[in-house]
C-alpha cells in the first residue's frame, strides 16, 4: 500500500470519529436521553442478544483460524461482519420492543442521522467505482450501508404495524 493510501485511510478514520463524537456531543448537550423501566429492560435484553451474536461471530473466526480455512484478511472480514450483525440484532430487538429511541427523542432526527450515515457510506464505494478503481476495504462501507438499510426497513415495518394497530383500536 502506498503512503498516500495509508494517510487517507487514517485521515478518514479520524474525521469519521470526529463527526460521530460531534454528533453525540450535540445530541447530549440538547437533552438527556430518558428511558422508562420497560425500555431499559428491553435494551438490556437486546444487548444480551447482540453480545451473544458477537461472541458467535468471534467463535466462528476462532474455528476458521484454528482450522486454517481463511487467511487473516478474510478472518478480519468475518469478524467485521459479526460485529455488524451484532449491531443489527441490537437495533432490531430494541425497535421491536419500542425501546430504540428515548422518550424525549424525535424519530425524524434519528432517521435523519441514519440517512446521513447511509449516504456517507455510499459516497466512497460509488465514487471509487465511478473512477474505475476498486478499493479492497470498500466492502466494509457497503456492509454498513446494508446494515443501515436493514435497520431503516425494520423501523418502517414496526411503525406500520403500530399505525395499523392504532387504526384498528380507533375503529373498535
Amino acid at each position: 500500500m502506498s503512503s498516500e493510501y495509508k494517510l487517507g485511510f487514517v485521515l478518514g478514520v479520524v474525521i469519521g470519529l470526529f463527526l460521530v463524537m460531534a454528533t453525540i456531543g450535540i445530541m447530549n448537550r440538547k437533552k438527556k436521553w430518558q428511558y422508562d423501566e420497560r425500555q431499559k429492560l428491553a435494551r438490556a435484553k437486546a444487548m444480551k442478544w447482540a453480545y451473544l451474536t458477537a461472541v458467535g461471530g468471534f467463535f466462528i473466526c476462532l474455528i476458521a483460524d484454528s482450522a486454517e480455512l481463511l487467511n487473516h484478511e478474510q478472518i478480519m472480514g468475518v469478524m467485521t461482519a459479526g460485529m455488524l450483525c451484532s449491531a443489527i440484532v441490537f437495533a432490531c430487538v430494541t425497535i421491536h420492543n419500542d425501546a430504540w429511541m428515548a422518550l424525549n427523542e424525535k424519530p425524524k432526527s434519528v432517521i435523519g442521522i441514519l440517512l446521513i450515515g447511509l449516504a456517507a457510506n455510499l459516497i466512497l464505494p460509488l465514487g471509487s467505482l465511478m473512477m474505475g478503481e476498486v478499493i479492497s476495504t470498500m466492502w466494509i462501507n457497503l456492509a454498513v450501508c446494508v446494515m443501515l438499510v436493514i435497520i431503516l426497513i425494520n423501523y418502517g415495518i414496526r411503525r406500520a404495524v403500530l399505525r395499523r394497530g392504532n387504526d384498528e383500536e380507533s375503529e373498535a
